[in-house]
């Protein structure tokens, strides 16, 4: 129930006008608006390096916690500018987190790098095909049997 209090309230803050999101735009000319993502127990969110849109966030924030009980860590957030910010210390005082940079990586994949900048993906296709070759070690013998389950005697 948390998260959905926390959509609620970044959904109503766009709306508003008070959080502006992300605008990307497709290929096909077509244009999406991405205010937050969640991913398990984190979430970004996204606005303008303004201080009104700043002190907007921090709000929401707070209403949060009083509505749903949780408590956000603010000492584990940062507050990472894309482009030039000016006062960006600032931003990241009336929001209560540090700040971080591009490129920088977020559950392990980079992220404010483009797509094609393959030295970036190497670690994460390292990471893949290590744990690719412990599972084939892990649940395939090299008779072809598949052990990754245990037989148990009737």
């Amino acid at each position: 129930m948390g998260m959905e209090v926390l959509d609620v309230l970044i959904r109503r803050a766009v709306e508003g006008g008070y959080i502006s999101g992300c605008n990307i735009r497709g290929g096909s000319r077509t244009s999406l608006n991405i205010s937050h993502l969640f991913f398990a127990d984190d979430t970004i969110v996204f606005c303008e390096a303004s201080k009104e849109q700043v002190s907007h966030l921090s709000w929401i924030l707070f209403w949060f916690e009083v509505a749903s009980g949780l408590r956000i860590n603010l000492a584990k957030s940062e507050i990472i500018p894309v482009g030039d910010v000016e006062d960006i210390l600032e931003l990241a005082a009336e929001l209560g987190g540090r700040v971080g940079s591009l490129p920088s990586h977020y559950l392990g994949l980079p992220l404010g790098v483009p797509n094609r900048a393959t030295s970036m993906w190497d670690g994460v296709e390292e990471r893949i095909r290590g744990r690719l070759a412990l599972w084939k070690r892990q649940y395939i013998s090299k008779g072809g049997e598949n052990h990754s389950h245990k037989k148990h005697p009737d």
